[in-house]
């Protein structure tokens, strides 16, 4: 049995002269994958020859690969909270999570062999397309969480921002008597290799910009990381503008908090305070002051759809692609008061 399996899908790639993800969708009976039969029938005669048995084991054994280090994800509520619910729902399932693979900073590629003997692949963070087509070509059964500009072929678990953004704005903009202020973070992905390429096409930005235009609303908006120290700096930016605009929108509550604090530091009363309004709505929104009113992104329900996903792959349910999309919601507190969406 030990000798079945050290054999890897590599090497029957090699010994058939196929690609390793040729062997691997035709081992795994892929129905959307296009092939000869003659090839196919060559892939299926070599593995039997090298005596290859796919190990039962790692039928219900979950590969996550992350664009986030440990130690962003132990600081960061949004990611820390994501993680959290999928092994709370993986646990449930009695579906064993490996280590995660964490792509970030200059590093060698990946081990392809490892992602194409597990049962499914959880992407987690910014990642560029060809990474992800790189993954789904090594093994069909990948689910990419909490990006909607993924390739409509695999499955995924989001909000669609883009369009949230759009609607969110065009009522913001009507409720507020003078300019809306955006402050976000630039888009930021990796390649497998680690490299990483950023830019402005971040979603929330993208809506705030796309209802400027439509309204010919001056554009005030301030992008860079997504830290509180980065929020805390656009305080200054901000209280030299003239006329200053009447209410600020913020694409993660880190940015806001530091904001706040930036405003407190100089000595602005809260009662002077623009108009705020974040997103995440994580614990800490509520203890600011003011309260900060932040838009929610369902993390847990993240969390548990990308393992029903990713279960009903593993257990032949389901073949075809599915998107799950979700609706997020508003926690209204102090910093804005009026009725959205």
């Amino acid at each position: 049995m030990e000798k079945k399996l050290m054999v890897s899908i590599r090497q029957i790639a090699h010994e058939a002269g196929v690609s390793p993800a040729t062997v691997s969708r035709v081992l795994n009976d892929d129905p959307t994958f296009s092939v000869s039969d003659q090839t196919r029938q060559l892939v299926r005669n070599t593995a039997e020859r090298l005596d290859y048995i796919k190990p039962e084991r790692y039928t219900k054994t979950i590969q996550i690969v992350s664009s986030q280090s440990r130690a962003m994800e132990v600081i960061d509520p949004y990611f820390r909270t994501m993680r959290l619910a999928i092994e709370e729902e993986a646990k449930k399932r009695t579906i064993h999570l490996t280590p995660t693979i964490r792509i970030f900073g200059a590093r060698t590629m990946p081990d392809m062999d490892a992602i194409r003997e597990v049962g499914g692949v959880l992407v987690i963070g910014g990642f560029t397309h060809e990474a992800l087509e790189q993954l789904h070509e090594a093994n069909d059964n990948v689910v990419v969480v909490d990006d909607a500009t993924i390739p409509t072929s695999m499955d995924g678990v989001y909000v669609d921002l883009l369009d949230f953004g759009k609607r969110l704005f065009q009522q913001i903009f009507e409720q507020t008597d003078g300019s809306v202020a955006y402050i976000g973070g630039q888009r930021s992905q990796r390649n497998l290799d680690g490299s990483e390429v950023t830019d402005d096409n971040e979603s929330r930005y993208l809506a705030y910009k796309a209802v400027s235009e439509a309204k010919k609303m001056p554009m005030q908006a301030q992008l860079g990381p997504w830290t509180s120290e980065f929020g805390e700096a656009q305080a200054e930016w901000f209280l030299g503008l003239n006329p200053r605009p009447k209410t600020v929108v913020f694409a993660s509550d880190p940015l806001a908090i530091g904001f706040i604090r930036g405003l407190m530091q100089a000595k602005v009363s809260p009662s002077d305070f623009p108009q705020l309004l974040s997103f995440d709505d994580t614990d800490m929104s509520r203890y600011t002051t003011p309260a900060l009113t932040s838009i929610e992104i369902p993390l847990q329900l993240f969390g548990e759809n990308a393992i029903r996903l990713s279960s009903e792959r593993l257990s032949g349910k389901r073949t075809h692609a599915s998107h799950v999309i979700f609706e997020p919601t508003i926690t209204y507190r102090e910093s804005y008061t009026k009725h959205l969406l």
